[in-house]
């Protein structure tokens, strides 16, 4: 999530409200140290906030609701990855819990779009290489024939996935891959701008607007984090109204989150 330009004239990176065009050193401070300037571009980052999950036990929650119930659909996000090994993005939970999934995580160095669904033989998996240590914008879109993925708003990888996707029943998840036990993993990293939506984005519409915030009323946007604000609660830009928490509920708690300074290159 981005601040206004009339923050960004006065300078780059910095965080927090403000009451005047001018930062105080203490804002500053912070900046140098909780964001280093390791975007690809990072005069054209308007600073914003984004959440740093330690990959041990960090992630957000957000209750299910029907809103998140879609056949169809998009995931995208901005990662900037310490451990390219594990976590996820997002996770999606249906019926039959760990064998019936929607997922977008991260292992072995690159990003993987998974479907796992109950009565269905195998999976549907596809994957592509992701840099650590650098802002990457990673989407993955499903319109009941293919499952792709898009890296930086371009298409890199498909695979046939006929059907439909598994019902969510739980809640949805950021930065962990599994609900509980040895398959539980997390992720290691910075994560921004995280959109879900009940619609198909087309490779037109994800490469206009991957680096680019959107409006809470466009068609089909479910939830939106942007992660800007402070306290437990994982707002939800979206009109859907699907506000999460750190960690597990509203509690301050160990698997919480950092909220630090975005350097994800959000442009105009």
């Amino acid at each position: 999530m981005r601040f206004p330009h009339s923050i960004l004239v006065v300078f780059v990176f910095g965080c927090g409200s403000v009451s005047d065009s001018t930062p105080d050193a203490a804002v500053l401070a912070d900046a140098s140290i909780d964001a280093p300037m390791n975007s690809p571009d990072a005069a054209s980052v308007n600073p914003g906030m984004a959440l740093r999950f330690d990959g041990t036990d960090d992630l957000a929650t957000i209750a299910h609701d029907a809103s998140l119930d879609f056949s169809l659909g998009t995931i995208e996000g901005w990662v900037n990855l310490t451990d390219e090994s594990s976590g996820a993005l997002a996770s999606m939970w249906g019926q039959g819990g760990l064998a019936d999934k929607i997922m977008l995580r991260f292992l072995n160095g690159e990003a993987s779009a998974l479907i796992v669904r109950v009565g269905v033989a195998g999976q549907s998996q596809v994957a592509s290489a992701v840099p650590a240590n650098q802002w990457t914008h990673v989407a993955t879109v499903y319109d009941g024939t293919n499952l792709v993925l898009y890296i930086n708003g371009v298409e890199e990888a498909s695979v046939a996935a006929p059907g439909t996707l598994p019902t969510p029943v739980l809640d949805l998840e950021l930065g962990v891959q599994a609900i509980t036990g040895a398959g539980q993993t997390f992720l290691s990293g910075d994560v921004d701008e995280v959109r879900i939506w009940s619609v198909v984005r087309s490779a037109a519409e994800i490469a206009a607007n991957y680096d680019k915030e959107v409006s809470a009323a466009t068609n089909g946007l479910v939830a939106y984090y942007k992660f800007n604000g402070t306290g437990q609660v994982v707002v939800d830009s979206s009109a859907s109204g699907n506000n999460g928490a750190l960690g597990t509920g509203p509690a301050d708690e160990a698997a919480d989150p950092e909220r630090v300074v975005s350097l994800a290159p959000l442009t105009d």
